[in-house]
């Protein structure tokens, strides 16, 4: 089990892929999530983070069932490369005025759902942010 402590408000597991328990995590990703952490002063939901090739194609099969619609997948599935993760901040919903705080911490992907949780990943080389619409 992985209950190593990665920094004073995140453990190892919290990263753990779903399918396989296996965690590999960019150090320089989690410090910008810690940051997130520290700056806001409330918990962080760790909803996704690292996912190992089989569950990202898992993913995408199982968003074609629900919506019959195939999601492409990125070139580079960030959460496979260990820079990305889904987050929820706890007692509140991540928003659009949120995006240049993010940005300022060094998140270049930045995704915030109508349901209040946001993909934050550091892959890209210019800042991107889309919207989810669940």
């Amino acid at each position: 089990m992985n209950v190593f402590k990665l920094t004073p408000h995140f453990y190892l597991r919290e990263f753990e892929c779903p399918c396989c328990g296996t965690v590999m995590m960019d150090e320089y990703f989690i410090g910008m999530l810690e940051k997130l952490r520290v700056e806001i002063s409330l918990p962080i939901k760790i909803n996704s983070g690292y996912r190992c090739r089989a569950y990202q194609k898992a993913l995408k099969l199982a968003r074609y069932e629900i919506t019959g619609v195939m999601p492409p997948l990125p070139k580079i599935p960030f959460h496979t490369e260990g820079v990305a993760a889904d987050i929820r901040i706890m007692d509140r919903p991540i928003l659009n005025d949120d995006i240049q705080m993010l940005n300022d911490i060094g998140f270049t992907g930045i995704g915030i759902s109508t349901s209040g949780w946001a993909h934050l990943d550091s892959g890209h080389d210019t800042i991107q942010t889309w919207k989810y619409s669940y």
